[in-house]
């Protein structure tokens, strides 16, 4: 977004609106970009046509503030006051940059979902046999979850909620089920007990749910599970498991099941469609 984008329709810049208060990481409006008080400054706040910039300084506060009062006390823990203290910003600028505390949080999990994608596609173009290659991408998975252990406590409370924010995930998640489904064209069948969208949730519940049942696993293992150790055992088994499923994939047993399967599958699914 540049600098001569306007705010809600009053005709001023961003560069106009934004002034420096004196006091460090605070930013405010000026009284006359101002109308109005309270979580809803409606007459200059409508939502931003164009999403911040990855390298916009005040945007980036807001999501992490957003990002870690979320985690805190999931959705309806978080509102644009406390966002607002906890990025140290006017709280007109939450509306100004994001439009509402939906579209707020919408975007803190977008964050996490586009970045998720890009891992994964960048570990799986790599040549090579494809045992390798699909360690490689569970690998990023692995790192990804590592690197971000917020991520699955968001989605899961967003699991929680309502449906409202099912759709949220919905859509969010899409991409990278679509991804993952293509990715696997060839190597599992279209439908059937071996499917990619079977594999699809198996490889996330390998993954995910280590890091979700880690911080009570402790005082049960007699270890920390997120020590380097641990982890690293981890990986091997996630590879061990990935190994055992290409196996099957790749022998003609399997293969004979899957096709008489995904053939009744099919068939039943003919049978259930409405008529035209």
């Amino acid at each position: 977004m540049t600098a001569r984008n306007q705010a809600g329709g009053h005709g001023s810049t961003k560069d106009e609106v934004i002034k420096k208060s004196g006091q460090p990481g605070r930013e405010k409006l000026t009284e006359r970009s101002m109308p109005c008080s309270g979580d809803h400054p409606s007459a200059i706040m409508s939502p931003m046509k164009q999403k911040p910039g990855k390298k916009n300084p005040t945007a980036a506060k807001i999501l992490q503030a957003t990002d870690e009062l979320l985690v805190e006390g999931g959705y309806n823990g978080v509102s644009m006051s406390a966002v607002a203290r906890r990025a140290g910003v006017n709280k007109a600028l939450l509306f100004y940059y994001f439009g509402s505390k939906a579209q707020l949080v919408e975007r803190v999990l977008e964050r996490y979902y586009t970045a998720h994608l890009a891992a994964l596609q960048e570990a799986f173009v790599e040549e090579g046999p494809l045992p390798q290659r699909l360690h490689n991408l569970v690998d990023a998975y692995l790192d990804f979850m590592e690197e971000n252990l917020r991520y699955p406590r968001l989605v899961q409370q967003q699991m929680a909620g309502s449906d409202e924010h099912h759709d949220l995930i919905r859509r969010n998640l899409g991409p990278i089920f679509n991804w993952t489904r293509q990715s696997l064209t060839g190597l599992a069948p279209e439908i059937g007990p071996m499917a990619a969208r079977h594999l699809f949730i198996t490889f996330s519940g390998l993954v995910i749910n280590y890091f979700t049942f880690a911080p009570v696993l402790g005082s049960l293992w007699g270890d920390d599970p997120m020590s380097p150790p641990e982890l690293e055992e981890r990986r091997f088994h996630v590879h061990w498991v990935v190994d055992a499923i290409l196996e099957k994939l790749s022998s003609s047993e399997w293969q004979t099941v899957a096709r008489r399967r995904g053939r009744a599958a099919g068939e039943s699914d003919d049978r259930q469609a409405p008529e035209a």
